[in-house]
């Protein structure tokens, strides 16, 4: 089990959260100007944990992740680099809800993933508010998200 809460984490040359394991929250943090995904749910290929049952709510994240960790980028990543088939959609079981993404390009990148809920969110001056890689994933449950500003002001599919 793991628990990030009420953490203010700016100006990071990397990632705040690397999320690799089981039974995560973070909540009530704020992820502002970090180099790659503020928080990263995923494992390279060589690695053999998956996170699973993750709940990401009440936080604030703005200006990360101009720069790609594990083949995803955005404020949050979801996925990685993996050797199997990206059939077995290992990643599952995530809640994004009542989280402020703002002023980035992407919101949430999903490459890799199954039962995922992203809802009640605020996304302001995002770009593309989640992007799905359509061939990796399932079962991906969008709703009640409120979008403002950005250059599409939509939802994107992409790769």
């Amino acid at each position: 089990h793991y628990n990030l809460s009420n953490t203010t984490a700016q100006k990071i040359a990397g990632s705040m959260s690397i999320v690799k394991n089981e039974n995560v929250i973070i909540e009530n943090c704020i992820f502002d100007n970090i180099q790659h995904p503020a928080v990263v749910l995923g494992t390279e290929w060589q690695e053999g944990t998956y996170p699973r049952h993750i709940k990401i709510t009440g936080c604030t994240f703005s200006d990360s992740g101009w720069i790609s960790r594990n083949g995803v980028e955005g404020l949050i990543g979801i996925g990685g680099h993996f050797k199997s088939d990206p059939s077995k959609f290992r990643i599952s079981d995530i809640e994004i809800s009542n989280n402020v993404f703002k002023n980035n390009h992407i919101g949430i990148d999903l490459v890799r993933g199954q039962k995922i809920t992203i809802k009640d969110n605020h996304f302001e001056n995002v770009d593309e508010p989640w992007v799905v890689n359509e061939e990796s994933t399932r079962s991906i449950v969008t709703k009640d998200n409120e979008i403002t500003g950005g250059e599409t002001g939509i939802n994107q599919v992409r790769r």
